[in-house]
């Protein structure tokens, strides 16, 4: 299966809401996901988003970011996810630019 079969798969089977970042040379870059109990979960408790990333933990090696919210019990809950393939400003810029553009 190809990449964009699997990303295909994912808007539709779990309603996510998928956007890529490609080089000029339409080299991957990065990808926002966010589905809709994510932006729910946001829109509750939008008072503060914490980010954190998490290397080496998926097959391709690059860092899973993860968005974070607080809810009214202390609870962590996951605001939106992004895979980046690197930690240029440019791509982190994109990364927390299609956060706020989403919601």
């Amino acid at each position: 299966k190809s990449f964009e079969d699997t990303v295909e798969d994912v808007k539709k089977i779990y309603g996510c809401h998928v956007e890529l970042l490609t080089d000029n040379d339409g080299n991957f870059l990065g990808m926002f996901l966010q589905d809709l109990r994510m932006k729910e979960e946001f829109r509750a408790f939008p008072e503060m988003v914490c980010a954190d990333a998490t290397y080496k933990l998926v097959d391709m090696r690059i860092p899973l970011y993860v968005l974070l919210i607080e809810d009214g019990n202390g609870q962590s809950e996951i605001a939106a996810l992004g895979l980046l393939v690197n930690e240029q400003r440019d791509t982190l810029h994109w990364f927390f630019n299609k956060f706020k553009e989403c919601n």
